[in-house]
């Protein structure tokens, strides 16, 4: 889960986007173009905190996300995550 509980605008949101792009649950001020970018947001008025717990209770209580995550997030799933980057920085990493 991404949070962005920004209180100016933000007029391209990258944080969002990239956030989207791997899918990550993203819960965002409600400014500037974060409303635009469309997806997955959870939207929350700028300095509601009590709104802003609730999305963040809501998202990490769902049984949904929690497989999601689970199955995203495995040993396995993380190691071969990080042999892919380095492979993309480094060339073929050593077995």
């Amino acid at each position: 889960m991404v949070v962005v509980p920004s209180i100016w605008p933000e007029y391209l949101g990258r944080t969002v986007l990239e956030a989207q792009y791997v899918g990550t649950p993203v819960i965002a001020s409600n400014v500037g173009g974060i409303p635009e970018l469309g997806g997955d947001i959870f939207l929350v008025e700028p300095g509601g905190r009590e709104m802003l717990k609730a999305e963040i209770l809501k998202v990490l209580s769902s049984e949904d996300r929690k497989s999601k995550i689970n199955e995203a997030f495995t040993e396995e799933s993380v190691c071969r995550q990080a042999k892919e980057i380095y492979n993309s920085v480094y060339g073929h990493a050593s077995r």
